[in-house]
């Protein structure tokens, strides 16, 4: 009897120490389990907080290089300024603009004008006329250049000759003791056909 009582304190001692243990191990396993819960929250936070270090590293960057290019092109326009905007205006805007008044004054000159026409082209010659003030109609006597004109030859028709000094003694009207008024190409042309006979 007093066997089987020493067995069962016995095993009620080690139910107890591992009723112990067993509560022990479930107070290790909620600080665990605590410590897990805000390691999760730590890395959340930590999480949020990378991304808004990189977004702002993002924009930091970004603004860096903006305010580096601004910084270059105000130092290129500075250089351009100082160094080269009065030789390249002088070498290369005033003649281009100089060259660029004429050709458009020339070209309003020549569409003013009516075009441009080559004078010894005939097509032209009878449409264009010139007008001239003081001249009161196309009356007046006129040269045609380029066409051809029969020339009466002096040694070809000497009666034709004769004839015209015969008409011009005969209008100048001829009085008593005044001489007869003769033109000189009728009269040089007169001695030449004598010569000739």
């Amino acid at each position: 009897m007093t066997r089987l009582r020493d067995n069962i304190e016995q095993a009620l001692t080690q139910s107890h120490a591992q009723y112990e243990s067993l509560e022990q191990s479930s107070l290790a396993l909620n600080d665990v389990g605590e410590s897990y819960t805000s390691l999760d929250s730590m890395l959340a936070s930590s999480r949020e907080l990378l991304g808004n270090l990189m977004r702002s590293q993002k924009s930091d960057t970004w603004y860096l290089q903006t305010t580096f290019y601004m910084l270059l092109s105000t130092l290129a326009w500075l250089v351009f300024r100082r160094f080269l905007y009065g030789p390249l205006w002088l070498l290369v805007w005033l003649p281009f603009k100089l060259v660029f008044r004429t050709t458009v004054g020339v070209g309003n000159a020549v569409i003013k004008s009516g075009g441009l026409s080559s004078p010894a082209d005939p097509a032209h010659a009878d449409q264009e006329k010139v007008s001239v003030d003081g001249l009161p109609d196309d009356s007046l006597p006129t040269v045609r250049v380029g066409e051809e004109k029969e020339i009466p030859k002096s040694g070809s028709d000497p009666d034709l000759l004769i004839e015209k000094v015969g008409k011009i003694v005969d209008e100048g009207g001829e009085k008593p003791g005044e001489t007869p008024v003769v033109d000189d190409q009728a009269a040089q042309d007169a001695s030449g056909e004598k010569d000739e006979l």
